[in-house]
């Protein structure tokens, strides 16, 4: 069994230099933007994500998304506390729309406050609803660069907590493993000190290239401090939260279409349904959406493209297993198999339906053949 730490009054609280709140709402509005439609549509107000870092061209883009700056807005917290914020949108390519609020925090904020920011926005329905406010008047701006527009209910929130650095000049390399920055991460505000076991779970995925830096990455946010304050590191994050939201959303695509299949499959069928093709037609389309599936994942995973092992490399690779991308992209891989299967038994049953058909039409004639030449001589009696 594990051991808890030593309850946080013990331990000074951290605190930041230069922080600003990073808190992203991300949304799925069509299957596909077309980003030079949509940069002409913003009329020279969108620009394209570029990475700054050193090495970061070892991480390639090959359809980098659209930056928008929307301006100041208000938005309340969980606890009903009203924000200043400066809002951002970014578009995907492969469908998404991410609305980032930006909130500047007071210089020499302390790693207890910045987990409370963290939990006030997580959870703040008002955040959600403004974003999606936000995401509705941009849509409509954007309508002729969207294909097949829509707006899934289902969304994707992230947090990131970004500094120069520690008011007492700490490494930042050394807090890797710190619980103080596992409570920001977890947006554990709470008198109780976090199990060694959690602390290193939330904690495991963590990074620096010198000794002033560091990332933290988990589930739900992540603690970035950099001295130069790059924005490479969140912007990766908010690359993989996105391409998390794609699977999500296709996999969710996918089950809804199968329970309805099923619905169909588990009726009895008329005749008529049998001999029109029906099941031939379903086929087809479960075809045509498992074309569509193999389209839209190699377009989602081929987004980001690893060159070769870098820091940037290394922290968005960690962002993807944190995020649990692999499993949602294993989960839309296996739903691809099980529709390739559908679709053959349901092409089987068409096939089989039109081979009795073609019996019945041959026996059919056949006793026509038979029968009219009787009919005939009895009729000339």
């Amino acid at each position: 069994m594990t051991s808890p730490l030593p309850p946080s009054p013990l331990q000074p609280p951290l605190r930041f230099r230069e922080a600003t709140l990073l808190s992203y709402r991300l949304f799925d509005v069509a299957d596909e933007i077309d980003l030079d439609r949509a940069q002409q549509l913003l009329a020279g107000a969108a620009t394209r994500l570029k990475l700054t870092r050193e090495r970061s061209e070892y991480l390639e883009i090959p359809r980098a998304p659209l930056t928008v700056h929307l301006g100041e807005r208000e938005v309340r917290g969980e606890s009903g506390r009203p924000y200043r914020v400066d809002a951002h949108a970014r578009l995907f390519g492969f469908g998404t729309l991410s609305v980032r609020y930006e909130l500047p925090l007071a210089d020499g904020i302390d790693s207890e406050q910045a987990a409370a920011l963290v939990k006030d926005f997580e959870g703040a329905k008002d955040v959600e609803i403004s974003a999606r406010a936000e995401i509705t008047r941009l849509c409509d701006r954007l309508q002729p660069a969207l294909d097949t527009p829509h707006l899934w209910e289902g969304f994707e929130t992230y947090a990131v907590l970004l500094a120069r650095g520690l008011v007492d000049g700490t490494a930042a390399s050394a807090l890797g493993e710190d619980p103080r920055v596992a409570r920001i991460l977890l947006a554990e505000i709470g008198p109780e000190a976090l199990s060694l076991e959690q602390v290193r779970d939330a904690t495991q995925h963590h990074f620096s290239y010198a000794e002033g830096d560091l990332c933290v990455i988990d589930w739900n946010a992540a603690v970035v401090i950099d001295p130069s304050l790059y924005r490479d590191v969140p912007d990766i994050l908010e690359f993989a939260t996105a391409q998390l939201l794609e699977f999500r959303f296709y996999d969710d695509i996918v089950d809804r279409e199968m329970e309805r299949l099923y619905d169909h499959l588990k009726k009895r069928e008329p005749f008529l349904w049998k001999i029109g093709g029906r099941y031939g037609r379903l086929g087809r389309q479960l075809n045509r959406r498992l074309v569509e599936t193999v389209e839209f994942v190699e377009r989602v995973d081929n987004a980001v493209k690893v060159i070769a092992d870098s820091f940037i490399a290394r922290v968005y690779s960690a962002a993807l297993e944190s995020f649990r991308v692999p499993s949602w992209l294993a989960a839309v891989n296996r739903k691809q198999d099980l529709t390739r299967q559908v679709a053959e038994v349901l092409s089987g049953e068409s096939q089989a339906h039109t081979s009795h058909l073609l019996e019945i039409i041959v026996i059919l004639l056949i006793l026509y053949e038979i029968v009219a030449p009787m009919l005939l001589r009895v009729a000339g009696h």
